[in-house]
């Protein structure tokens, strides 16, 4: 336990504790406008899972702040190894009043618990998986988040400067809106266009949404690829079929069969691209999504979404600058605007990751938000 005078900060214990934990951000952040109240059983669930998927997990603290007996701030500690064996120190579900006492309590007893774990720097915020919120919100204010992002208040960023955390990496959340492009997706870029149909007028090249009839086939076929396509990216972890099944299984009620697509080049699966609807814009109207009249709400108003969340894409590293990212983003823009959805968000991308953001550049998406990711080296 850590404490300043009018400070505690303890690790969870109970379930008590775990219930407070979990409901941190609804008491700091349920005045907002713009922030999405998440689904507890969903948090239980991520929580239960740990960092599955970013490397083995060795242990995870999970600390409360407390004031007066009432939680003011929250963070989770992750040590794990990464593939040297070497022991790797994240954080994560970051929370704070805007007081820096409550921020510093936090960091300091997460760092020192990193530290007796051999940890020798602290990275975060980033929560677990491909579709978990990943770092602090520090450009893109005035607009809900998408499914996978998170809110914050403009301060976090400042918290975590004034405690010795540096840029580690900026990530993106692009928009389109398909009124923009036109419905017939007029307005896209001319030489993209015509790359997109000629390529996927290829006789070896096909386009197929997953199968629902095969739905473990094709989701092994997914993980390959995602697995694949990924390795060469520096920084990525990769993700066990156990945990990539699971985590389908989870979104399949908000994945449309026809917005998750393969892309196969003579025969053989070459590419994926997979788009849900987001979830996050229901969730914004319902209240409290964890009740029963919150998951009756729920259920009716996914079925009026407009915007789907654009959270994965991929291309085999034998099968890049052909064309086929261009295939399957023409695609995937004509099949929603027939399902009639007005915009497409497209999130997390890397800063980093030149060649993706040119393609949708071109494809007339625009930076919504902006994430960071930080770092701090750690002293024993």
């Amino acid at each position: 336990m850590t404490s300043q005078p009018d400070i505690v900060v303890r690790p969870v214990a109970n379930g008590a504790d775990l219930e407070a934990f979990i409901g941190v951000p609804r008491a700091l952040h349920g005045h907002e406008p713009n922030w999405v109240p998440p689904v507890n059983r969903h948090v239980r669930s991520q929580l239960a899972a740990g960092s599955a998927g970013r490397g083995p997990l060795l242990e995870r603290e999970l600390l409360v702040a407390w004031q007066q007996g009432s939680p003011v701030g929250r963070i989770a500690a992750t040590a794990q190894l990464d593939h040297a064996g070497n022991c790797e120190g994240t954080f994560g579900h970051f929370e704070t009043i805007d007081k820096v006492s409550v921020s510093k309590t936090l960091l300091e007893s997460a760092a020192k618990w990193l530290v007796k774990r051999g940890a020798t720097q602290m990275i975060g915020p980033t929560n677990g998986s491909p579709i978990d919120e990943t770092g602090i919100l520090i450009d893109g204010f005035d607009g809900r988040p998408s499914i996978g992002e998170g809110y914050n208040p403009a301060f976090y960023g400042r918290h975590l400067s004034e405690f010795g955390f540096r840029k580690l990496e900026d990530f993106l959340a692009y928009q389109i809106s398909y009124d923009d492009l036109d419905r017939d997706l007029a307005n896209l870029s001319p030489s993209l266009y015509r790359i997109a149909r000629k390529v996927g007028e290829h006789p070896d090249v096909r386009v197929r949404g997953l199968r629902w009839a095969d739905w473990q086939v094709d989701v092994a076929v997914a993980h390959r690829l995602y697995v694949d396509s990924h390795a060469t990216i520096s920084g990525h972890r990769s993700m066990s079929l156990e945990r990539f099944q699971s985590l389908a299984n989870a979104l399949r009620p908000i994945l449309v069969p026809d917005l998750a697509l393969v892309v196969e080049v003579g025969g053989k699966p070459a590419g994926l691209a997979i788009a849900l609807l987001d979830l996050n814009e229901a969730l914004q109207q319902v209240g409290d999504p964890d009740s029963v009249l919150g998951r009756v709400k729920l259920l009716w108003k996914l079925r009026r979404i407009e915007t789907i969340a654009f959270k994965l894409l991929g291309i085999l590293p034998g099968f890049r600058k052909r064309g086929l990212e261009s295939v399957l983003i023409l695609e995937l823009a004509r099949r929603a605007v027939d399902k009639g959805f007005e915009h497409c968000e497209i999130s997390l991308v890397r800063e980093g990751n030149a060649a993706m953001r040119q393609v949708l550049q071109r494809f007339g998406a625009k930076v919504r938000r902006t994430y960071r990711v930080y770092e701090r080296p750690l002293v024993g």
